[in-house]
């Protein structure tokens, strides 16, 4: 009788331990190498957000502004106004925004931009006069300043109401 030996192939409980400790370490180190990278990706996707909705309620503030036929009244965060649409009937509108950091600044009941961090309006009764917190019987020009507290995310802008005199 002949004995033959078998060759077993694969690989032992402390050969597959090994491995799956390296493997765990590498995990862990791309891991803690990976974060900062993710949260700066996050941040600046915040930031570009925040940018995006400024342009877009400065943008709708330059439309509405550009029509307004007659102020009501205007104060450092709010105006009422009375506007034209396209068909010639006639609106009355408010942009306001209640003063607290984090709330929104509104468009009537809608919100306009969310998350202001501060948002200031400022009236001017011409080219080189000094800005004034309160819409006066000579003002001309609306000044905006809006603030989403994102860097980049401040925007100022001066408005001419076309139709007020």
């Amino acid at each position: 009788m002949k004995l033959t030996s078998q060759r077993k192939t694969g690989l032992t409980l402390v050969e597959v331990l090994v491995a799956l400790v390296l493997v765990g370490i590498l995990v862990s180190v791309s891991g803690l190498l990976l974060s900062p990278l993710i949260q700066t990706f996050l941040n600046a996707h915040k930031a570009s957000e925040l940018m995006h909705q400024s342009q877009l309620a400065m943008a709708r503030m330059s439309r509405e502004f550009t029509t307004i036929t007659n102020v009501v009244s205007g104060s450092s965060g709010a105006i009422t106004y009375d506007t034209l649409d396209s068909s010639g009937g006639g609106h009355r509108r408010t942009i306001s925004w209640d003063g607290t950091a984090g709330s929104p600044l509104l468009l009537n009941a809608n919100t306009l931009a969310g998350e202001v961090k501060l948002f200031t309006l400022s009236y001017v009764d011409g080219v080189g006069e000094t800005p004034q917190s309160s819409w006066g019987a000579d003002s001309a020009i609306i000044e905006v300043l809006l603030d989403m507290g994102a860097a980049g995310s401040i925007y100022t802008n001066r408005f001419y109401p076309r139709n007020l005199r």
